[in-house]
This record gives structure tokens, sequence and C-alpha cells, in this order.
């Protein structure tokens, strides 16, 4: 396997841990509620006050949208296009 792949994998391996993870902490609650773990949660809050200062409104639409993702799904997304990148150079 190239590392390319390799790091799809780990990618795709840490989607899986992250939904496990929130499985677990929604059965460990006392009210049991199954809650998302989102990219906003990984980051500074004054990071997060730096990037609304941003000038532009297209900027600031795309840093909240992205912000707004959850984690296993961002960890989905970069493992299958590693992987599909993989899938080009596999005989290198």
């Amino acid at each position: 396997m190239s590392k390319i792949a390799i790091a799809g994998v780990i990618s795709c391996l840490l989607g899986f841990m992250a939904i496990g993870y929130q499985a677990i902490q929604s059965v460990m609650t006392p009210k049991s509620v199954y809650q998302t773990l989102h990219m906003i949660d990984l980051f500074d809050l004054d990071f997060i006050d730096k990037l609304d200062a941003v000038g532009w409104y297209g900027m600031q639409r795309g840093a909240d949208w992205f912000l707004d993702l959850p984690i296993y799904l961002v960890c989905f997304v970069i493992g299958g296009i590693f992987l599909v990148i993989s899938s080009f150079f596999w005989r290198r």
C-alpha cells in the first residue's frame, strides 16, 4: 500500500472511531442523548472569533459551513479522497 492509501484508511478509521466515541458517550450520559461532535468543538474560541472578523462575507459563510460539519463526515471525505488519489498511483 502506498502512503496515500494508508492515510486514507487511517482517516476512515478515525471517522469510525468518532462515531463509536459519540455512541459510547451517548450511552454513558444519564439522559442517553446522542450528540454529534462538530469541527467547531476542536478549535479555540479566540480562533473562531478571528474567523468571524474576516471582512469578506463569502469567506465567513464558508468558514461557518466548515465548522458546522460533523467530524466523522470530514474524516470520511478526506479518507475517500486519499483512497481515490491512491488508486491512480497504485502501480508506482
